[in-house]
């Protein structure tokens, strides 16, 4: 690898972690009931967005893999598009998991996201009363399967 690439990965890791940095204070100012909406909303779009994607984001060994390299992009281009769309909850929610592939893909971003999932995981006791919120804001029942799931490899508690 020249000196010019490793000097752009340079960069893109650092900015990355700015970013990570940036979420991770924006959800440690939120309370649980907060964190519970954002989990579920992250939730929601896992599960229904992302099969169609075939993003593994659960599963984050899996995120490593090579053929995954373009899924931060993606969900990036995503989340742009919500926030254009003025969709701001969707784009927070997909911020989840930007920076949860990232972390896959870039081993100095892992204790950091480790660090996020440990603020997310204050809204799990919530999970049911942010999904009745849920459904009053968007008339539908979100899809929570795996709410309270930890993507594997970032578990704060392990």
């Amino acid at each position: 690898m020249g000196l010019f690439s490793k000097l752009v990965l340079r960069w893109a890791s650092s900015a990355a972690e700015r970013d990570l940095d940036e979420a991770i204070a924006r959800v440690r100012g939120l309370d649980a009931g907060e964190v519970a909406f954002l989990v579920v909303l992250a939730t929601d779009f896992r599960n229904l967005a992302v099969p169609d994607l075939k993003l593994p984001l659960l599963d984050f060994h899996e995120l490593t893999q090579p053929r995954h390299a373009a899924t931060p992009l993606k969900l990036s281009m995503m989340a742009k598009h919500a926030q254009k769309a003025g969709n701001l909850p969707f784009a927070a929610s997909i911020m989840v998991w930007i920076h949860t592939a990232r972390a896959a893909q870039d081993q100095r971003l892992r204790y950091k996201a480790k660090l996020l999932w440990s603020e997310l995981s204050r809204g799990f006791p919530y999970l049911r009363n942010a999904e009745l919120e849920f459904l009053d804001m968007f008339g539908r029942s979100p899809s929570i399967f795996n709410a309270g799931r930890f993507p594997d490899g970032l578990d704060p508690t392990a």
